[in-house]
């Protein structure tokens, strides 16, 4: 009777090593037997169907191969291959329409006070195309615009001034367009009116100033393309 028993855990110990396994990413491991091994599916029977329909599992969710003789394969990770997009060339010297978001101004006068440095919200102002028609550049595309001037104004009837710069606008794909924008406004000088009135009192003449420079909002620039960009189509 121990010599039986013997030889049944011998048996049953080799046909569970003989049996192909399936280890998962989420160590899950399936005892299987396997029909069929490509690049992105494995396919198995299950060992309580094996006269059954094949299974399938995509190798993404697969660590590891264990085949009935003891070899071993872990799986690796395949790239997917990016769907090639026709593109397009926004020219150089083409025109790109945008709009400024809210009113700024050199003092809190009109509009929201900026300071040299500081960034300010534009946005494409209608879809800019090519000859076929495609939109490489859309409506309400945000800009950014940096401040380079900001002066406020002062006695004596000097003006405020205010001018800022654009860089780059975005494409449809992301690909970032190299253009020059740069603007530069004065506000109103009084000086020619305080220098009159100081003819008279010296007072006043410290009291006047000049008017603010501002930009208000929903005014429209021409951004001017610096070189040929392409940009990636996804009609």
């Amino acid at each position: 009777m121990k010599h039986i028993l013997i030889v049944l855990v011998f048996i049953l110990g080799f046909n569970v090593y003989s049996q192909d396994k399936i280890v998962l990413k989420t160590g899950e491991e399936l005892i299987v037997k396997f029909t069929e091994i490509n690049d992105t599916e494995i396919k198995y029977k299950k060992l309580s169907m094996l006269n059954g329909p094949d299974f399938s599992i995509s190798t993404s969710d697969i660590f590891m191969l264990v085949f009935e003789n003891g070899e071993k394969m872990v799986m690796k990770e395949t790239a997917v291959k990016e769907k090639e997009l026709p593109t397009s060339t926004v020219f150089q010297d083409s025109r790109i329409l945008v709009t400024m978001v809210d009113a700024i101004s050199s003092d809190q006068k009109k509009g929201r006070r900026v300071m040299v440095g500081e960034i300010i919200d534009l946005e494409v102002y209608e879809n800019f195309k090519d000859a076929e028609g495609n939109v490489l550049v859309k409506i309400s595309q945000s800009v950014v615009g940096i401040v380079t001037v900001a002066e406020r104004r002062k006695a004596l009837g000097k003006k405020g001034e205010l001018a800022f710069r654009v860089d780059n606008i975005k494409g449809v794909d992301g690909t970032q367009i190299p253009v020059k924008l740069l603007f530069n406004t004065l506000g109103k000088d009084k000086s020619a009116i305080a220098i009159g009135a100081g003819a008279v009192i010296f007072l006043p003449l410290l009291l006047i100033k000049g008017k603010p420079a501002y930009v208000p909002s929903g005014m429209v620039f021409n951004a001017l393309v610096k070189a040929d960009t392409k940009i990636k189509i996804n009609n």
